[in-house]
């Protein structure tokens, strides 16, 4: 709550990490305006960097502005303890949200890591 405090519209978006929560995995909060395909695109973001979503909660504000929180894990199932992988993911979020908008390849991108992500879901099911 205080990092949303101190911080500008204009500087937004907000994005902190817990290295390891109550939950085991690794922790993002962002707070950003709200923009079409936001979930997928943090989720495209986290999945390019080798992380697997465990839990996502997703509020968005009658005003325009969501409050999100991602549960992840590395590609070995662990909780990422690696600040300078933590911070490129951050880095990255960063650009794109501030931007506010997305080129033509960062939907690409998106869509297709979606199927990919839907893809993998569905086959994990059917055995």
């Amino acid at each position: 709550t205080q990092a949303i405090l101190n911080t500008d519209l204009e500087d937004l978006p907000v994005i902190l990490f817990r290295e390891q929560s109550r939950r085991g995995g690794t922790e993002i909060f962002i707070y950003t305006r709200d923009h079409p395909n936001l979930f997928a695109l943090i989720t495209s973001v986290l999945s390019q960097a080798g992380m697997t979503v465990m839990d996502a909660r997703i509020l968005a504000s009658s005003d325009g502005y969501t409050l999100d929180t991602f549960q992840y894990l590395d590609s070995s199932g662990e909780p990422v303890r690696d600040t300078q992988r933590n911070s490129e993911i951050r880095n990255k979020l960063y650009h794109l949200l501030q931007t506010s908008g997305y080129s033509d390849d960062d939907i690409k991108t998106v869509r297709a890591r979606c199927r990919d992500i839907v893809f993998r879901v569905r086959n994990c099911h059917s055995h």
